[in-house]
């Protein structure tokens, strides 16, 4: 199927965004995320064939996530998602950070893929040089030379004393598994060339590395060879010499070190056991906490309903207004200014702008949400931002099975066990959005800001995947345990 007169977008999912969009036969960038400007290139050579390909040049760890591409015209409507995980090894190659080129193809008969494309290689120089020596008759040594890690094919060159060329015996530069280049050069010297230098220079660069040998000291053990005899002699009598002592201090070194090892495990013991004393406080400390709390809270109960002119149009919500879940095509929705179509998110009916209002929302079997509140004036329009509070988000989110609280900066959060019901306090004047575990009535975290526009209860509940497929539901509120069946619990 010829894609040419279609019109192909591609989307971050979250944080939602244009990366790239190309229709009418040209790119179009006017609402394109800040971090990909300059960086993307539509391939269109295939587009005949219904196939195009994304390539994102400088490739960073915040590009990982999901990504949506649409071919979309006055008669077809189609999309699908890829996952791009990056990795710091990803970036890295022997220490050195390198620039990759991510390519995400497309195609109108075949689900998407991603390669990589690595960069190209760039001039360097190799290791130092070294000489390897080798005995030949009582007045000859032969000598060779090596070195790795070069780009491109280095020059390689002998020289004696005063500097004139020397010719090799042989001279090997060929390419190692990494794409760079190795060399080997040999030479048969007397001892009438005295010192003589190995260079490898790197035409591009113009660096050169060399290693000097004296000639005379390269010959003068293989000229006496009683001297050769003693140099092997004397390490055996040596060693033979020490054995009783070594073999002495090693034994008292042993019965010390199981007697360090001994005093080192019962000291690890003893911090466990108090870091487990420490823990136990806590805990009890953030259950009465989250008690005392959620019965505060829960006064201020509210009834949330979900505003379906707000939803994106991969978003369902329910005729009750309790549920929303994400839907793997776009719904054909009248568009309205209240419309959401960057964020994949939905806000609720209630505004709140002065009290205290308190909710609950069930995650349960979900890997990817973000719920909590935001200003009734973010942008509903092509354009994207980002979940912080200077925004006008206060958010709490799961990815990739962590659990973030989308301050600025982010904080991660430690939950031992997968959330199923979350709690959300809001206490306008005093600039408070406190959010709970309901389940063990411990509180995760609290946002302090100053509120000085209306806010609206913000849901979003992640891409439809085979783990993501339940949506969110505000329930009902229901009274909290007392602190005593609390403590029997655990």
């Amino acid at each position: 199927m010829d894609a040419q007169n279609m019109e192909v977008k591609w989307y971050r999912t979250h944080p939602s965004g244009l990366v790239h969009r190309y229709g009418a036969s040209q790119d179009h960038m006017e609402h394109q995320m800040s971090e990909y400007q300059g960086r993307t290139q539509l391939l269109t050579e295939n587009i005949t064939k219904g196939q195009v390909t994304l390539r994102i040049r400088s490739i960073y760890p915040l590009d990982d996530g999901e990504y949506r591409c649409i071919f979309e015209s006055s008669t077809y409507y189609n999309g699908a998602n890829v996952e791009v995980l990056v990795t710091e090894r990803d970036l890295r190659h022997k220490d050195k950070v390198i620039s990759w080129t991510l390519l995400l193809m497309a195609s109108l008969s075949s689900p998407l893929y991603q390669h990589w494309e690595p960069p190209p290689c760039h001039p360097g120089s190799g290791a130092a040089p070294h000489i390897h020596i080798k005995p030949g008759n009582t007045k000859e040594v032969k000598l060779t030379c090596t070195s790795t890690g070069w780009f491109p094919e280095p020059q390689v060159q002998w020289r004696d004393q005063q500097g004139q060329l020397l010719a090799p015996d042989s001279e090997t530069i060929a390419p190692e598994g990494n794409g760079l280049f190795g060399v080997k050069t040999s030479i048969t010297v007397d001892e009438s060339s005295k010192d003589v230098t190995c260079l490898i220079r790197n035409p591009v660069l113009s660096e050169e590395k060399e290693v000097h040998i004296s000639v005379a000291d390269a010959l003068l053990p293989w000229s006496y060879p009683w001297m050769v005899l003693f140099a092997v002699l004397l390490p055996v009598l040596v060693v033979a010499a020490t054995f009783g002592a070594v073999y002495a201090v090693r034994a008292r070194k042993a019965k010390e070190l199981l007697t360090a090892e001994r005093d080192k495990l019962m000291k690890e013991k003893e911090e466990i056991k108090k870091e487990k004393d420490e823990l136990s406080n806590e805990l009890d400390r953030r259950i009465a906490i989250g008690v005392d709390g959620l019965n505060k809270a829960r006064k201020s109960a509210a009834n949330i309903l979900l505003d379906e002119n707000t939803a994106h149009p991969h978003l369902l919500v329910s005729h009750d207004g309790k549920t929303v879940t994400s839907l793997p095509e776009k719904q054909n929705l009248p568009d309205n200014p209240k419309r959401l179509d960057s964020l994949e998110a939905v806000l609720g009916q209630n505004s709140f702008s002065s009290g205290e209002h308190y909710w609950e929302v069930c995650v349960a079997g979900k890997n990817r949400w973000a719920i909590g509140l935001c200003e009734d004036s973010i942008p509903r329009k092509g354009q994207y931002i980002s979940a912080r509070p200077e925004n006008g988000l206060w958010t709490l989110s799961l990815k990739n099975g962590q659990l973030k609280a989308l301050g600025s900066p982010r904080f991660l959060l430690h939950v031992p066990e997968p959330l199923l019901t979350v709690g959300i306090f809001l206490q306008y004047e005093k600039g408070l959005i406190s959010f709970y575990n309901v389940t063990d009535c411990t509180i995760l975290y609290t946002f302090k800001s100053n509120f000085k526009k209306s806010l609206k209860p913000y849901f979003y509940p992640g891409p439809p995947t085979r783990s993501n497929r339940n949506g969110l539901t505000i329930l009902q509120v229901e009274p909290v345990p007392s602190k005593s069946l609390m403590a029997e619990k655990q």
